[in-house]
């Protein structure tokens, strides 16, 4: 599997910077991951699911990046709104990998230059170490749902 790193993809400096890297993309979606022990956020019983909306975020963020082409610059764009999010958990526990999967879920504007609202439905998996993460695209864009901790559906306006 190849990772690459969001450093380049966000415009978030550490420590607001939450994901590690970007595992899967397509035209489409995108799934990323973070290791809960690399987090400045985390406490005692690990990192709140409350950072789960932003880490859905910043993954909807980096997957604009990721559409970049030469007739199309990279748009930021802003959350506006969470219809919907539902934790099964109160924390991601500290020794956890999260893979942060955001998937499409309305149509990009055509125009590159041309206001929108674009809607995201996220899921965010827990796995107790990185080799039990998914190996594969179609494993990760199918995460199973007993490893599905959060659920959201985010907003953003480009």
């Amino acid at each position: 599997m190849t990772m690459q790193s969001v450093a380049e993809l966000l415009p978030h400096q550490p420590p607001m910077r939450l994901l590690d890297h970007i595992l899967a993309f397509d035209s489409r979606q995108v799934c990323a991951v973070t290791a809960i022990n690399t987090s400045p956020f985390r406490g005692p019983q690990g990192l709140h699911a409350c950072y789960g909306l932003e880490l859905m975020a910043q993954t909807a963020a980096a997957f604009f990046t990721l559409q970049t082409t030469q007739d199309a610059p990279p748009r930021q764009g802003m959350l506006i709104a969470c219809r919907q999010f539902s934790t099964k958990i109160a924390h991601y526990p500290v020794d956890s990998c999260l893979v942060i999967h955001a998937r499409l879920a309305s149509a990009l504007p055509h125009d590159a230059t041309s206001p929108a609202l674009v809607k995201f439905d996220g899921q965010i998996a827990v796995f107790d170490e990185p080799d039990a993460i998914p190996a594969t695209d179609h494993e990760l864009f199918g995460l199973d749902a007993k490893d599905v901790a959060t659920q959201a559906t985010l907003s953003v306006y480009l």
